[in-house]
């Protein structure tokens, strides 16, 4: 089973991800933490490789996105991770590691095509 780890600190939109993304690909197994703390704690105790990829906002209390990123260049192998966040797109997080950068849309419609293209580009 594919598995995605979306980290965000809203409740809000981990369950409307999570819901379109089972709407989109039910075969895909969504996980959450609430911040980017929360997250590396996962990845250290079930190992990185657990998950197919990593969606993450930027702004959390406790470990934001960016330091999750940093956090995972330690590790041997880690998923793609991906920055899902209201934040203006910052082409630096690129630079940091960030495979791709998407602005959260407002819509479920625009969500849910957001979700498809990750599915297609990491095959997931």
């Amino acid at each position: 089973m594919k598995r995605i780890l979306l980290v965000d600190d809203d409740m809000d939109d981990l369950f409307f991800f999570c819901e379109a993304l089972g709407e989109v690909a039910p075969q895909i197994e969504c996980e959450t933490a609430f911040n980017g703390k929360h997250a590396l704690h996962k990845l250290q105790h079930e190992r990185p490789f657990f998950f197919d990829i990593i969606i993450t906002d930027i702004n959390m209390p406790l470990m934001d996105g960016k330091s999750l990123i940093e956090a995972t260049k330690t590790f041997n192998h880690c998923p793609p991770i991906i920055i899902l966040s209201t934040s203006r797109e910052d082409p630096a997080l690129l630079l940091l590691g960030a495979a791709k950068v998407y602005r959260k849309p407002s819509f479920t419609i625009q969500l849910k095509k957001i979700i498809e293209e990750i599915i297609e580009t990491y095959s997931i």
